[in-house]
């Protein structure tokens, strides 16, 4: 977890770009608001990442794990992703997996509440 969140950032862009998902810097560069010269300095550190950059990235591709964007966790992407980076979707589970279900339900609302929080203290620096 010792990346910066610019090279986070760049690992995004490596994994879209291996996935044939996006081509370029300057198309990356419009997916985060930024034109050729800005995703430039991202690249080389003379401009720092913002929450709008990734809140861009996470809106376009939902499947990234927004706790490897902050810095929490090393997994880019999500576990429920397939091996192309595309969000699964669950289908319905039977009745007798209720329990299993709210388990899993309380556990994804307790990480969100730790990404939460890294948030806040990213915000207050």
């Amino acid at each position: 977890m010792g990346l910066s969140h610019n090279e986070r950032l760049f690992q995004v862009f490596e994994h879209l770009k291996s996935s044939s998902r996006i081509k370029t810097y300057i198309s990356f560069g419009e997916l985060i608001g930024e034109n050729k010269a800005g995703v430039n300095d991202l690249k080389n550190d003379r401009k720092k990442v913002t929450l709008e950059h990734f809140l861009r990235l996470k809106n376009s591709y939902p499947e990234l794990n927004t706790d490897y964007l902050i810095g929490v966790s090393d997994e880019l992407l999500l576990p429920d992703s397939d091996s192309n980076g595309k969000y699964a979707s669950k289908a319905s589970t039977p009745q007798g997996d209720q329990q299993a279900v709210i388990a899993a339900l309380r556990e994804t609302i307790a990480s969100k509440n730790e990404t939460i929080e890294a948030l806040k203290s990213l915000l207050s620096k």
